[in-house]
């Protein structure tokens, strides 16, 4: 959802090329039993790799990071900025 939390992470996903999938879910569905058995806490953004489920944005973020650090942080490289 543009605007949302979770935005962030799915920018950082597709940047970083990892195979994934989205499910989206209402608010009654974050509380259900499957959800709950996921993710205790019953927030969102969520994120399942393996046993390991980071459920706050910024754990998320920073695994990412770790995880895929083949893509320059380069804004030049990555063709954001043009080269001087």
């Amino acid at each position: 959802m543009r605007g949302a939390c979770s935005f962030a992470d799915l920018i950082v996903v597709e940047w970083a090329g990892a195979e994934h999938g989205v499910t989206t879910l209402d608010l009654k569905g974050l509380n259900s039993p499957e959800s709950l058995a996921i993710d205790p806490a019953g927030t969102v953004p969520l994120l399942v790799d393996g046993t390991f489920v980071p459920s706050e944005n910024i754990e998320t973020l920073g695994y990412l990071a770790e995880t895929f650090p083949a893509r320059s942080s380069s804004a030049t490289a990555r063709g954001v900025l043009a080269p001087r």
